[in-house]
């Protein structure tokens, strides 16, 4: 992580199209939910000059400022964690996130219904619990 000219609060990801590593880093930070502002530097001549004022000349994307950390090349956990870090109210604690429409499904899978018991007086009905 290095210093970087960011806004406080605000997390940026300086991205190019047909970088794999870029491509891999927008789907993990969407799938956390983050909200994230998404630079095309070959779009932007500001945004270019931003990500080699960062790297030391270079335009080595993904490049990801979270408030005045940049970071070159991460993973969505240390994005994650570096957000975690630097703006603690941007997103919530670990655990604190409501479950993915997925874990939501998963949990109904599990529920167990119980199954209907004979009637105790030897009528042959089942009678549930």
């Amino acid at each position: 992580m290095t210093s970087a000219t960011g806004a406080p609060g605000v997390m940026r990801v300086y991205w190019r199209p047909g970088c794999p590593y870029c491509a891999m880093l927008r789907l993990g930070l969407r799938r956390s939910r983050l909200p994230v502002e998404e630079i095309n530097i070959w779009e932007d001549r500001a945004a270019a000059a931003a990500v080699r004022a960062i790297t030391g000349g270079d335009e080595t994307v993904p490049t990801v400022v979270v408030g005045t950390k940049a970071m070159v090349n991460p993973s969505a956990r240390q994005v994650i964690a570096a957000v975690r870090a630097e703006l603690p109210g941007f997103i919530p604690a670990a655990g604190a996130q409501p479950a993915s429409w997925l874990a939501q499904v998963a949990g109904l899978l599990t529920f167990r219904r119980p199954w209907p018991q004979p009637a105790a007086d030897g009528s042959g009905e089942s009678q549930a619990p």
